[in-house]
């Protein structure tokens, strides 16, 4: 691809109008330096009207056995364009409203090697050099306390130097000088409102238009749960905290209070909007139990609501205790020794077991009878001094813990 133009053939299409042009806007004679990248002088002269925007095109064509440079164009056309052509933007100027026809000049400077950064599109409308801003999300609703995410416009033209904003935005937000970006925290209630953004460049000014409201953000409701029972001892499963907002704010924290017979075990947390805890009954308690919490959504708390528990009966196994019988003659079997134990459930006792005696031997086995379980030892032959032995009980089928039976052993 040659990108040198033949500026006679460009302007020479222009003027006769074989090729795309603005209405009304022709070139007048110009004396092109040829095969250079020189800057040419082309004269225009532009009907009286609204301000335009006018761009002098090259047309590069990139077929096979084509002129190096076809003719070119004026932006803002209607009219057919050459096939499979490349467009590049060679000079471009701003006209202001003319209140008759006038003459202006354009300075053309072809880039050496064709600048990609400047192609255009023979039948798209030119880039206004001043900027052009739109907000295509407006109308935003905002909530008074709660931190807003940044905007901003969308601008279709020239580089934005400097914005402003009238009237002034709530109290809390603010608009970037630079980039006409607006964020910030609003601080209270507005309604809404129609502000008119200008940004500006060294080639005009474009405006949007951007409505914002500020209302107050509803703190979200939590409801009453029942959450599924669970065993004594034994942590709940997941529960899952209940509530809604009316602004659809996702809760972020979660709190527990007056916790009746329960301890947390597993902490109040929120995951994308999902609040969960887990807690386990106090030790070998079964029956209601209850906790009260709330959630956060949006910088707001709900009220209270109440999550009501019903924690499973689990049989627990039975309890001994040490015990000291009173003390026996040498030689002789001991009085009745009744072992001690209780049982969360009430169950009884129904057997029960010596183990590890110490200076005696089991005379009398060990027996339950109502409940009660009882069991005789008689010291080692010739034996004084203390003795002892290790016992358990099982009730309901669950067995003790092993507890000690001490005493001494009575010189005759």
């Amino acid at each position: 691809m040659n990108p040198v133009p033949n500026l006679s053939s460009v302007i020479a299409g222009v003027v006769n109008g074989s090729y795309c042009s603005y209405r009304g806007v022709v070139a007048g004679p110009i004396v092109p330096v040829a095969g250079t990248y020189e800057p040419t002088e082309i004269a225009l002269l532009v009907p009286s009207g609204a301000s335009r925007v006018v761009q002098i095109i090259g047309i590069v064509d990139t077929r096979e056995g084509s002129p190096a440079c076809a003719p070119a164009t004026f932006a803002n056309d209607n009219s057919s364009a050459l096939p499979r052509a490349e467009y590049y933007e060679i000079g471009r100027a701003k006209l202001d409203l003319f209140s008759t026809t006038q003459a202006v000049t354009i300075a053309s400077e072809w880039p050496a090697g064709g600048d990609a950064n400047r192609r255009v599109n023979c039948h798209e409308e030119s880039t206004p050099l001043y900027p052009v801003l739109s907000y295509p999300n407006s109308p935003y609703t905002f909530y008074s306390g709660i931190s807003i995410t940044p905007f901003s416009p969308t601008n279709t033209g020239g580089t934005i130097t400097n914005c402003s904003i009238l009237p002034a935005l709530p109290t809390g937000l603010s608009l970037n000088s630079s980039t006409c970006e607006i964020s910030g925290t609003p601080a209270s209630v507005n309604s809404a409102t129609n502000y008119t953004v200008t940004a500006t460049n060294a080639e005009g000014s474009g405006d949007a238009i951007v409505s914002i409201e500020v209302t107050t953000n509803a703190a979200p409701i939590a409801y009453a749960i029942s959450p599924a029972a669970f065993n004594e001892d034994t942590q709940s499963g997941v529960i899952t905290l209940s509530y809604t907002d009316a602004e659809s704010d996702v809760a972020t924290s979660c709190s527990l209070s007056n916790l009746a017979s329960v301890t947390v075990t597993t902490a109040c947390a929120c995951t994308a909007g999902v609040c969960t805890v887990r807690v386990t009954g106090t030790t070998d308690y079964n029956g209601p139990a209850s906790f009260d919490y709330t959630v956060t959504a949006g910088g707001q708390t709900s009220t209270a609501a109440t999550a009501s528990l019903t924690i499973n009966s689990i049989d627990d196994g039975p309890t001994t205790y040490p015990i000291n019988p009173a003390d026996f003659a040498q030689d002789t079997e001991s009085p009745t020794i009744t072992l001690s134990y209780t049982d969360p459930e009430s169950d009884l006792a129904t057997t029960c077991t010596i183990l590890a005696p110490t200076n005696v031997t089991e005379t009398t086995a060990c027996a339950c009878v109502a409940g009660v379980c009882t069991v005789r030892v008689t010291g080692v032959t010739s034996y004084n001094g203390p003795a002892n032995f290790s016992y358990n009980v099982t009730a309901n089928g669950l067995t003790s813990n092993t507890a000690a039976a001490s005493f001494n052993i009575l010189a005759p």
